[in-house]
């Protein structure tokens, strides 16, 4: 084997395992073994340093320290701040602490020593300066976080990499410095979505919201993450054992606190989270009840969860603070029905007759208790959430009937109950999309009424726009899902250019990628094409275009360029979210998914290709774009 034909192997190596595919990197490394003795001792030792990684990673230390410790003799003649981070790592997995600080230490040693005369000893100072990040993870793997700072603060001026704040962070939060770690995270958002909702859980546990729990210093792999919690699901043993990772807590803690999740993605949240997160669980469950920053809605369903997990019995007392008042709540499980109840009719006839007297709040007071011990019989909630409406107290008649559409979805009496508070609330649109769910022969002469009398008002407040805005998404939405699917059928391949993927566009999107990108506009399409090929392929062009992008579009674009510059777009969907509803004229209305906000500008292709004999959807980096992105990004 020549020397060039080494480096590529070693090279494919390296990249297998960025990919996480170590099965496959293994086999390499282990081929490449015998040559790198051949080579010298430092080759050797680098393919070495490779394949205990892979051991480590699959969580086999003794092996890994075996293919090591020969090297880790104090007159070692391998001088590498990696091997003995790496293995002091192994160490403390393994709890032989004295041997984890020995090999930290002498890492520390060997970096401090050869950092002033890296020029001189041949060595690339960038490179170099990367074994800062595996310093920062050994003394973290030892549970020493004030080192990890020291070292942050020590070295700093040499940081190439982003796990260096990202670790200094880490160190932070797990020593309880909440809003520390949330400010030396800030920088951090360009590189991934996933910062936000670190920093927004750091400031509740800052304030005593969440109670504390430790993270650890390995860098997120949301593949991985993801696999979790597939593989969990309906598993009470490995839904406890995911609970316990850091940053799958960490994940499910924002999504109670981030208003744009759905009430069904809370409760679920907090669910999972009380029901299998051991005292910790019931810790976080207490704390929300006693926050005055925690929405009524997700203390409810910490409410639940406590009951559910045998904390407090059916009909004992909860204390909670709503509103800002001290109070009680109870839970009674009923069977939700829409049948009379012999027991609540009672109480619903008197309530309405207060009404009828004027006396709404005395009627609210008679039913409110029903609501708050979690009994959502649906006339006496239906009749509550009224009785808020004729005192304009929308938001809770908003979130009562909500939660009985989701029981009900399909029942008139409760969608046009919605429909009319939306009429109420001046927000038309939505009540018509209310009443749009009704075939009009499925109701009775009564609710045919009401839904005549909503549709005739809202469409009378409909402004010009809205009422011209309604019409067109009556029957467009489908369409301009149709028109992008065909578009998404095309033909491409996993190496496709830009040239191609602008091929496959109509004419519209071409327009639209020369607005984006400040292209003068060519008369004739193939002009066009070569106006915007020409731009994007200038570096500077480009660096202009990604600095413009989101975060979550960075995210994906390096998720596509760490995979060969392709991927399935079944995958891409599920981590960044899939393209449905995003619509055809671009020129018109930006789309919403990541996936097609990247393929609007031109910054990535979709199409259908042919992967090992299978025709498979695919979201790629254009090929000939791949280099300058990698260079950018």
């Amino acid at each position: 084997m020549n020397p060039e034909q080494y480096e590529q192997r070693m090279e494919k190596a390296r990249k297998l395992m960025n990919e996480k595919k170590i099965d496959e990197a293994e086999k390499i490394l282990r081929k490449l073994l015998p040559e790198a003795e051949n080579i010298g001792e430092k080759e050797k030792i680098i393919v070495l340093n490779n394949l205990a990684s892979i051991a480590h990673l699959r969580e086999k230390d003794e092996q890994g320290l075996a293919l090591l410790e020969p090297y880790l003799q104090a007159d070692t003649p391998v001088e590498s701040p990696y091997t003995f981070g790496l293995a002091a790592q192994m160490y403390a997995r393994l709890d032989r602490r004295d041997e984890a600080e020995r090999c930290l230490n002498q890492a520390v040693k060997i970096f401090d020593k050869k950092l002033p005369h890296l020029r001189e000893q041949s060595l690339d100072p960038q490179s170099w300066y990367e074994y800062t990040v595996q310093l920062m993870r050994a003394a973290g793997a030892l549970g020493d976080h004030r080192r990890v700072i020291d070292l942050y603060k020590k070295y700093e001026r040499y940081h190439v990499s982003w796990e260096n704040r990202y670790g200094a962070g880490i160190a932070c939060f797990n020593l309880k410095r909440y809003k520390q770690a949330a400010s030396i995270w800030d920088p951090l958002n360009r590189i991934g979505n996933f910062i936000i909702p670190m920093q927004r859980v750091a400031f509740l546990m800052e304030r005593d919201v969440i109670p504390h729990f430790a993270l650890s210093y390995e860098p997120p792999d949301w593949d991985e993450i993801e696999e979790k919690f597939r593989d969990a699901e309906g598993d009470r043993e490995k839904q406890e054992e995911a609970l316990q990772t850091g940053l799958i807590r960490m994940v499910m803690l924002d999504t109670l606190f981030d208003e744009q999740r759905e009430e069904k993605e809370k409760k679920n949240a907090i669910q999972l989270l009380v029901s299998f997160g051991g005292e910790w669980g019931k810790e976080l469950a207490r704390g929300l009840l006693e926050s005055a920053l925690v929405l009524k809605e997700v203390k409810m369903s910490a409410v639940f969860a406590l009951v559910e997990r045998g904390v407090y019995k059916e009909g004992e007392e909860v204390p909670v603070l709503i509103d800002g008042k001290e109070t009680v709540v109870k839970v009674e499980k009923k069977e939700i029905s829409m049948e009379p109840d012999q027991e609540l009719d009672p109480i619903c006839d008197r309530a309405l007759a207060l009404r009828d007297e004027g006396k709404i709040d005395e009627a609210i007071a008679l039913l409110e208790p029903l609501y708050q011990r979690g009994n959502f019989y649906p006339r006496a909630m239906i009749t509550l959430a009224n009785l808020y409406r004729n005192k304009k107290e929308w938001e809770p008649a908003r979130e009562i009937l909500e939660i009985l559409a989701d029981g009900f979805p399909d029942e008139p009496v409760i969608i046009v109950n919605l429909a009319g508070l939306c009429l109420e609330r001046g927000v038309f649109d939505q009540a018509l999309q209310y009443i749009d769910r009704f075939d009009m022969a499925d109701l009775n002469e009564e609710s045919k009424k009401k839904v005549d009398y909503i549709r005739s008002m809202a469409e009378q407040r409909l402004t010009p726009y809205d009422a011209m805005e309604r019409l067109k998404n009556l029957y467009k939405g489908e369409l301009e899902e149709d028109l992008r699917s065909e578009i998404e059928e095309k033909k491409i391949t996993p190496e496709s250019t830009l040239s191609r993927g602008l091929r496959n566009m109509p004419n519209e999107w071409l327009l639209n990628i020369c607005e984006l990108h400040g292209i003068a506009p060519r008369q004739q399409r193939p002009q066009r094409e070569k106006a915007i090929i020409s731009h994007l392929s200038d570096p500077a062009h480009l660096k202009e275009a990604t600095r413009k992008l989101n975060s979550s579009e960075q995210e994906m674009l390096a998720y596509l360029l760490g995979r060969d510059g392709w991927a399935p777009l079944s995958a891409v969907s599920r981590k960044f979210g899939k393209m449905e509803g995003d619509g055809f004229y671009w020129d018109e209305e930006e789309p919403q998914s990541t996936t097609g906000k990247l393929w609007s500008k031109g910054l990535v292709i979709v199409g259908r290709a042919i992967v090992k004999n299978r025709q498979v959807k695919i979201a790629a980096v254009p090929a000939d774009l791949r280099p300058l992105l990698e260079q950018i990004l």
